[in-house]
């Protein structure tokens, strides 16, 4: 038994190194360019049998957050996502398009077999609302600095900056909002939000006139001019404060801290 055994190793060893053998012989006698045209041939007909077989096919799209989004935008993806199979689907020129929205600052978007393709936004952060000229349209401003909306009206849970001295009077969406003042504006606005002065009091509009002085103008439409510096210091406060809180505001057009002393101007 065991030299039996021994010789049936031994004709194996023998038939797998004439198979190997074989093997090179033929490589060899192949043109490369035959050979990789015969995986290329394999590689496409897997390729084929994918895109054709309906498991594969996009039976899902998630986004998030949802409602950034236009209906042109979803009708895209009804058109380029839903309707293909999950391998045919260009997830850079989706991105790119989206893209395109100026609320959203980033796209992301991948795929989960065997149907799935997944969609993450970037949605731009709003800061302000830009008035060009009286009477004139509201571009919404994100705090990038980018152009993200144009409107009729003002948004009522929005700022609204009086850049009445631009040079520009209209702005491109999608585009910057070009003001050297920028980053102080956002640093003033921020102050707002946690200025004890203000805080019975509902600032509705922020004026920069020619000079790169700063107005904040309240809702029953008493201005208070802060100047090109646009924070109080803690004198100003007490004295501003007691001004809004006097009987004598019903009568008050605006208060001036743009100098040591305040000046009141009644109406």
């Amino acid at each position: 038994m065991t030299a039996r055994h021994g010789l049936k190793k031994l004709w194996l060893k023998r038939f797998i190194n004439l198979s190997l053998n074989f093997v090179r012989i033929a490589l060899r006698m192949i043109p490369i360019a035959a050979f990789f045209g015969v995986i290329v041939f394999f590689g496409d007909g897997v390729k084929t049998m994918l895109y054709a077989d309906p498991y594969f096919n996009v039976s899902r799209v998630t986004i998030f957050p949802f409602g950034v989004l236009t209906p042109s935008e979803l009708k895209f993806l009804q058109a380029e996502v839903m309707t293909k199979n999950v391998f045919q689907v260009e997830l850079p020129r989706v991105a790119n398009v989206l893209m395109k929205n100026p609320r959203i600052g980033n796209a992301e978007v991948d795929r989960s077999f065997p149907g799935e393709v997944h969609i993450w936004l970037q949605v731009r952060e709003l800061l302000v609302q830009v008035q060009l000229k009286k009477q004139g349209r509201f571009y919404v401003i994100g705090k990038d600095q980018f152009v993200i909306e144009e409107a009729a009206v003002p948004y009522a849970a929005l700022l609204t900056l009086e850049d009445y001295e631009s040079k520009n009077k209209s702005l491109t969406l999608g585009t910057l909002y070009e003001n050297k003042d920028f980053q102080q504006l956002a640093l003033l606005i921020e102050s707002i939000r946690k200025e004890e002065v203000l805080e019975a009091e509902t600032v509705t509009r922020i004026a920069l006139d020619r000079l790169d002085n700063w107005t904040l103008i309240l809702n029953d439409g008493i201005s208070i001019k802060l100047g090109k510096e646009p924070f109080l210091n803690q004198n100003k406060r007490a004295i501003i404060k007691s001004i809004l809180r006097s009987s004598e505001r019903k009568d008050l057009l605006y208060i001036d801290a743009r100098y040591e002393d305040i000046i009141i101007k009644k109406k």
